[in-house]
């Protein structure tokens, strides 16, 4: 049976995946342990055995009751699963897909209905290790107006302002140190589980904005190279303005640039024959946002 406690799991065999995204799919809008209870129902109702594939068994049945089209539906019901209508067409139909659920994107998941940002997201976050997603749930969505943003109490149905408010998630990430999946898990526990916690969450997480040593806005810069110059900035279009303007170039000027940013845990500069390396957290508190760095020799990640 899913346990929500501990739903991140990175390892998970192709039938584990397909028996957490039918979790996801369930959990959107209801208590998490209730919907892993009758997820687990259902499977048994099904004779979905352990560690055999749910979608396979799904679409059996769905030959065996061709002449019944609602049974699904009607199982759902019976085992008091809400919006049963609706979550069997999207059991249905993500059955039926052929996607990889190891490779699959979060947009090729948002094709199936009933399946929208936040339940790709979260499927996608808690199932793939480096995945930078944000499941924005309402526990989610609380935590950071606590924090001080301004966000919507439901999951926001634009996909602009989602990716606004992820955006937000994602640096206070970086800012506490731990991956989307974990974060958001402890967002969840704290929120729905442990609410005497949320003033010392909220307290810590302010505490280590106000000690984290990039230079941010709402998003933390990074470090791109055109050819030989380095230059920091929040976004490529932006470190290709700050090069035209140190070469004198306006934006009708015709000058190719193309400004790649640099990843990597650590970064060796070769200037002047001298070799200086550094962590990307240390050129970023070095370095001064907008100006240009030229004539470096060569980059090493």
């Amino acid at each position: 049976m899913i346990d929500p406690n501990n739903i991140t799991n990175f390892q998970l065999s192709p039938a584990q995946l397909e028996e957490t995204l039918l979790f996801w799919i369930l959990v959107a809008g209801k208590p998490a342990n209730t919907t892993a209870k009758n997820l687990e129902k259902l499977l048994k109702e099904m004779n979905v055995g352990h560690n055999q594939a749910p979608f396979l068994m799904i679409r059996l049945l769905h030959k065996e009751f061709s002449t019944q089209p609602n049974w699904l539906a009607d199982w759902m019901k019976k085992l008091g699963i809400g919006c049963y209508n609706l979550k069997s067409k999207s059991f249905l139909e993500i059955a039926h897909s052929n996607l990889d659920l190891k490779k699959c994107t979060a947009e090729d998941l948002e094709k199936i209905k009933g399946i929208g940002m936040k339940t790709s997201r979260c499927f996608i976050m808690h199932t793939r290790e480096d995945s930078q997603y944000a499941g924005l749930d309402t526990h989610v969505l609380s935590f950071l107006r606590d924090m001080g943003h301004d966000t919507p109490k439901s999951t926001p149905a634009s996909y602009n302002q989602y990716q606004e408010i992820e955006a937000k998630f994602l640096f206070l990430c970086k800012v506490v140190n731990r991956s989307p999946a974990k974060f958001d898990l402890l967002i969840w526990r704290t929120y729905s589980q442990h609410p005497h916690w949320k003033e010392d969450l909220i307290g810590l997480v302010k505490q280590k904005i106000r000690s984290f040593k990039f230079y941010h806005c709402e998003t933390s810069y990074q470090i791109f190279v055109d050819d030989d110059d380095l230059i920091l900035a929040r976004s490529e279009k932006e470190a290709r303005k700050f090069i035209k303007e140190y070469h004198g170039l306006n934006e009708k000027d015709s000058y190719e640039i193309n400004a790649q940013p640099i990843d990597g845990e650590f970064i060796v500069f070769n200037c002047n024959g001298k070799k200086i390396k550094k962590s990307c957290k240390e050129w970023c508190r070095i370095l001064k946002p907008g100006y240009i760095y030229p004539q470096l020799e060569g980059i090493k990640i």
